[in-house]
């Protein structure tokens, strides 16, 4: 059988050359045909769009993000030219947040169902693009996969991950309009290339990483190719040019990633040698082949292993991956459809798999959805393979092909329970983690799940959390934020290691303010706190040494720690403020945040008697309690 490659209407032909006897099916049943293929999405997503925001980066880059507030052109240009609070460039990707808020409001069921929106019309893109490259059976397979797999659920699921099914979108329609280039000739060409250029624009502000294409442009280009084995001068000379046009805009987004972009706060705890480096670059090449065939144990966190303790399969896995390389490169001029799978995969994925080379200040070593844009190409490869073995069976074996389809259909069926499954993971917050310490236990996630039970009043369950942290993997990577290790600190001091809360506690005060928390938490009630917690933990020194901070600090009534302290542990606050104002009755600071605990328990009597005092102390109680 020949792989060369395949026109829309008759596989397994040269490209351009049909048969003039064969008719493929009408207009309208080809859009039926393809609209059907959306139906597993509509029916596994669905249960998502009543989601809430996740407290993983939805409530932070999303529902607290002042850049998202307005609509406007000044708003804008702020997040193309100027924003920083995101430590990449994805300014589409936001601006679409900022055009949701302002026409519908602030509604995690309208941002659950945008992200499905887009992830549809992906679907019906990719089914158009390996249809008139590959043909419709091949199209159905791989767009079904593409539309299901249990990789693609956290591009769908997560808020956050806006920024991968937009990219992809405007990825695929600058593939479209280059196509059309490639067919075309004088001005209609020209307009083609020029549009494929800006939707390539729309494609890398959504999510830089979209900056591939000009190499997977290329490959299809290869893959096109009239005349098989081309020689490689020949073919570049011949092509080439064509991509100097996409070049101004991957020096665009270069420029904007580094004006806008910051350094993350997260410090680096990584030191691998060479030889690890390797090992672990060449597993993140391979390790999303294994897990589109074994989608399980799937989570949004895969950690870095320490230096020195890479499991022997990393070994194996960078193995593998030269070996897919080598398959590529062999299949260059023998096998243009193995080529074009396999190439579109490792050109797409590797700005994900060495990720770790340059952001290793996070110990995020994968994640689901990064292999969202290249599951196209492992897709393809199983849609044209079972497409021929369902044709070579017709003319062979016909008697094979009933469980050929029902071995295709149990595991597509398959598929979308593991999908099903994976999807409800991502209901909430604290299942979310409580999947995440499930298959990939981390200090970094229980101690993320201890906050969430913390936050529900579940506090045997958030202190059960915090011990098995401690015996977990090291793993966290906001030892830099003042927010999480005042949690910290908290849960410490619910446990009664009061020393180490303090630690923690003291921590936090020299962490702030960094790139996240541009403000100072450093108020006298802050340090005040901290002999409290030195003084009961029989440390009278550094008691002492925290008591001089507090006198040479100054008093803030509407102070970042106090407003954490009273949301994040009220009991705890209440407790410190009542020991403060007997041992200090001269602090009208304390004074002022005791009313306003009082306040936010609904004792008003209690309220106004602290708010008195703090005035007769020169302290002005806030409007209200916030």
């Amino acid at each position: 059988m020949s792989d060369r490659p395949a026109g829309s209407e008759s596989e397994g032909e040269e490209p351009g050359r049909r048969h003039e006897s064969r008719r493929g099916p009408g207009k309208v049943v080809q859009v039926a045909g393809a609209v059907l293929l959306l139906v597993p999405a509509v029916l596994l997503f669905a249960p998502g769009l009543h989601h809430p925001f996740l407290d993983l980066d939805d409530v932070y880059f999303i529902v607290e993000n002042p850049g998202l507030a307005e609509l406007s052109w000044e708003s804008t240009r702020f997040l193309f030219l100027e924003d920083a609070r995101d430590f990449r460039y994805y300014p589409l990707s936001y601006l679409s947040f900022a055009v949701e808020r302002h026409f519908l409001g602030l509604d995690p069921f309208v941002s659950h169902l945008v992200n499905l929106v887009l992830h549809l019309a992906n679907v019906l893109l990719v089914f158009w693009l390996v249809r008139s490259l590959a043909g419709g059976s091949a199209a159905a397979l791989t767009a079904l996969l593409f539309a299901i797999h249990p990789l693609q659920v956290e591009s769908v699921a997560w808020v956050m991950s806006r920024r991968n099914v937009l990219f992809f979108l405007f990825f695929l329609l600058s593939i479209a309009a280059y196509l059309g280039f490639s067919k075309s000739r004088g001005p209609r060409a020209g307009a083609s290339l020029a549009g494929s250029v800006l939707l390539y624009l729309l494609a890398v502000v959504s999510k830089p990483v979209a900056v591939t294409l000009p190499a997977v442009l290329l490959v299809l280009d290869r893959y096109l190719e009239p005349v098989p084995g081309r020689p490689l001068g020949a073919f570049l000379r011949r092509h080439l040019p064509s991509k100097l046009a996409y070049v101004p805009v991957v020096a665009f987004i270069y420029v904007m990633t580094r004006v806008t972009a910051q350094r993350s706060p997260f410090l680096s705890e990584f030191g691998y040698s060479g030889l690890e480096w390797i090992a672990i670059t060449g597993h993140n090449f391979f390790f999303y082949l294994v897990k589109s065939v074994l989608p399980i144990r799937l989570g949004v966190f895969y950690p870095t292993p320490a230096p020195g303790e890479l499991p022997g399969h990393y070994a194996a896995f960078a193995l593998l991956a030269g070996a897919v390389v080598a398959l590529c490169l062999w299949s260059w001029r023998r096998k243009p459809v193995l080529f074009l799978g396999t190439a579109y995969y490792l050109v797409t994925i590797l700005p994900m798999a060495i990720s770790t080379l340059f952001f290793s200040d996070l110990p995020l070593l994968t994640a689901d959805r990064y292999f969202y844009q290249s599951s196209l190409g492992v897709f393809l490869l199983a849609g044209v393979g079972v497409s021929r073995a369902w044709r070579a069976a017709a003319v062979r074996r016909p008697g094979l092909r009933a469980p050929l389809g029902v071995a295709v259909a149990a595991g597509l069926t398959l598929l979308f329970g593991l999908s099903a499954q994976q999807l409800r993971s991502w209901s909430s917050t604290t299942a979310l983690y409580e999947q995440v310490v499930r298959h990939h236990p981390s200090d970094e996630f229980y101690y993320r799940l201890a906050f969430e039970y913390e936050n529900q009043g579940r506090i045997p369950e958030a202190l059960e959390a915090m011990e098995k942290a401690e015996r977990a993997p090291h793993q966290i990577f906001f030892t830099r934020t003042f927010y999480f290790q005042l949690r910290l600190a908290l849960l410490n001091a619910r446990k009664g290691d009061l020393a180490t809360a303090a630690g923690f506690l003291e921590a936090a005060l020299e962490a702030a303010p960094n790139e996240l928390e541009p403000v100072d938490p450093k108020t006298a009630l802050a340090w005040a706190y901290l002999a409290d917690l030195h003084r009961r933990a029989g440390d009278p020194e550094r008691a002492a040494a925290a008591r001089e901070k507090s006198a040479r600090a100054a008093s803030d009534p509407q102070g970042y720690f106090e407003d954490l302290f009273l949301r994040v542990a009220p009991d705890l606050a209440g407790a410190f403020l009542e020991r403060r104002v007997a041992a200090h009755p001269e602090d009208g600071t304390a004074w002022h945040h005791l009313g306003v605990w009082h306040a936010r328990s609904g004792r008003g009597e209690e309220a106004a008697a602290c708010r008195r005092a703090a005035e007769r102390l020169g302290v002005r109680p806030a409007a209200e309690a916030r």
